[in-house]
């Protein structure tokens, strides 16, 4: 399966957290009913997992956009990177019987394999 994940967005006003967690779910369905058919999940998943996927965690988790505060708590931080979308991709990780195959061969962190888009925050401070 190939497929580009929609952003998360920052603000709830935009209907992107809702687009996202309707996406979620329909993934989650999917792999749910698929789990006794291999699967192998390529694509742009607009995710990072776990505090191991990302350079500083604390800079992700506490991230806003000029203040802006989501009214669920679970939602804030960098899009990508909200408990919210965490726990909704572990679920689907959980539930279609998946295996993150890069953190599963890559145990330790290393900052120098991954990439990112945003400005590095330790550049900001």
């Amino acid at each position: 399966m190939n497929t580009y994940v929609p952003n998360n967005g920052w603000r709830e006003e935009e209907l992107s957290f809702q687009r996202r967690r309707k996406w979620d779910q329909r993934v989650l369905e999917f792999v749910s009913r698929e789990r006794s058919k291999a699967l192998i999940w390529c694509g742009v998943l607009n995710v990072s997992h776990e505090e191991i996927d990302v350079s500083h965690p604390d800079f992700f988790k506490n991230a806003r956009q000029q203040g802006y505060v989501p009214p669920r708590k679970e939602d804030c931080g960098q899009p990508g990177f909200t408990q919210a979308e965490r726990d909704r991709f572990s679920r689907i990780l959980k539930e279609g019987d998946l295996i993150d195959t890069y953190r599963w061969l890559q145990k330790e962190k290393d900052s120098d394999r991954g990439f990112t888009w945003s400005r590095n925050p330790v550049e900001k401070y």
